[in-house]
């Protein structure tokens, strides 16, 4: 028998690790704060209950693990892989985009340089 001891758990994206160590929960009201790319991209990254994100809710505890999608708000420039959810298509810096897929933000902060470090 093999003593070792295997991880099951599947290390967080750096999405995920960002929103963890930015996490600002306070009087009911969950966010992170703003992103910045190693390419000059910023934008807000938000979940919550008063977010468009899936799940809905706020998180059980200061972890953004268990959500599939996000809230995405005015990013620095036009990210044209964000468009098609965008709340106001003619104002791309100045909206929203509700309910962005995980899979496509964490693309998106590849496309440009990744998330900046401080």
């Amino acid at each position: 028998m093999n003593n070792e001891i295997v991880s099951t758990q599947k290390s967080k994206s750096p999405l995920t690790q960002y929103m963890d160590a930015n996490f600002l929960g306070k009087h009911g009201i969950q966010r992170a704060d703003q992103i910045t790319c190693n390419d000059g991209l910023k934008l807000s990254v938000q979940a919550g209950e008063h977010s468009y994100c899936h799940p809905r809710e706020n998180a059980k505890s200061a972890t953004y693990d268990h959500y599939t999608h996000f809230e995405v708000g005015f990013p620095s420039e036009r990210v044209e892989a964000f468009m098609s959810y965008a709340e106001d298509k003619y104002n791309p810096t100045g909206t929203v985009y509700g309910y962005v897929p995980r899979e496509l933000i964490e693309q998106v902060l590849v496309n440009y340089g990744g998330i900046k470090t401080k």
